[in-house]
């Protein structure tokens, strides 16, 4: 009979072993589901966005192509000398719902970026995904002066730079507008 007490103890002390290490289990699978959920949580508010910051891009460039070719570059480059218009948008633009970057200087997320200083408009500037050393006017020359006032063919750039869920996040657009 004493022995079978000692089955007994011993069993029911394996009992406790396997419960314990049930409920450690239990605890890391847990955890790693609330990981997930957590990391889900997070792609899906980085997606979001990154869809905001899709259609206000958007918005821009389909504000660029209303605009009368000529008039591009006078009305959404940096500096108001040449602006036409008191209200012209100018180069940098807001974007509801996305925070601008903590060294952001001005504060907006968006900006339209033109081969050049954003004063000047250059044909040798130098810029890969513009295409970039490039001749702006046709007259089959790449010079260093202002093509501004002169442009056939003007490549530009439409960004989005934020800081959100995922961190810093960068979105570019580069389309290019005729003035033919």
């Amino acid at each position: 009979m004493a022995r079978v007490g000692n089955e007994r103890g011993i069993r029911g002390g394996f009992a406790l072993l396997e419960l314990m290490i049930a409920v450690g289990l239990l605890t890391l699978t847990v955890g790693a589901i609330a990981m997930a959920l957590g990391s889900l949580k997070s792609l899906s508010r980085s997606s979001e966005e990154r869809a905001i910051a899709q259609q206000a891009v958007q918005g821009v460039i389909e504000e660029i192509r209303a605009t009368e070719p000529g008039e591009v570059f006078a009305r959404f480059n940096s500096t108001v000398a040449d602006d036409l218009d008191p209200d012209d948008p100018g180069d940098r633009f807001a974007i509801r719902g996305l925070n601008p970057l903590p060294t952001d200087a001005d504060g907006f997320v968006g900006r339209i970026t033109f081969p050049g200083d954003g004063v000047e408009l250059r044909e040798d500037f130098d810029d890969v995904e513009l295409g970039m050393r490039r001749d702006l006017n046709g007259d089959g020359q790449i010079d260093g002066v202002d093509r501004a006032g002169s442009y056939t063919v003007l490549p530009l750039r439409v960004s989005a730079e934020w800081g959100g869920k995922g961190g810093w996040q960068r979105l570019d657009v580069v389309f290019v507008v005729t003035n033919r």
